[in-house]
């Protein structure tokens, strides 16, 4: 998010919540837990998910709630990620964070059933 935005953002709407990922590796199982919560305690809210080009960090949230709630695999995830713009070329890791998913999520100590992710 751009210098002053998670503020504009929290003026403007209060359940604002800016979770700040690196560009260059994935998020941690901890943010992804906490985004999938999220999502799970406000199932009739609508949700802006973003990230400063929109596609690599977006869309491994978003990969991981495809996987986690609609029951996709990772290829199927990984496919729309490439769909809406990812380079995989650029973030091998975010690649790997994603074929691994179902095994990170059983990984998060205090998560465990939060979610039943689809086989890879």
């Amino acid at each position: 998010m751009r210098e002053g935005a998670p503020r504009r953002c929290r003026s403007r709407n209060p359940g604002c919540t800016h979770s700040p990922v690196s560009g260059w590796a994935p998020p941690s199982e901890e943010q992804v837990a906490e985004f999938l919560e999220l999502l799970r305690d406000n199932p009739k809210q609508k949700v802006f998910v973003h990230c400063h080009f929109g596609h690599d960090r977006t869309g491994v949230f978003v990969a991981a709630y495809r996987m986690a709630v609609d029951k996709w695999s990772a290829e199927q995830a990984l496919g729309e990620m490439r769909f809406f713009g990812f380079n995989g070329f650029w973030h091998p890791s975010m690649k790997k964070f994603i074929r691994g998913f179902p095994a990170h999520m059983r990984s998060v100590t205090g998560r465990r059933g939060l979610v039943e992710a689809a086989p890879p």
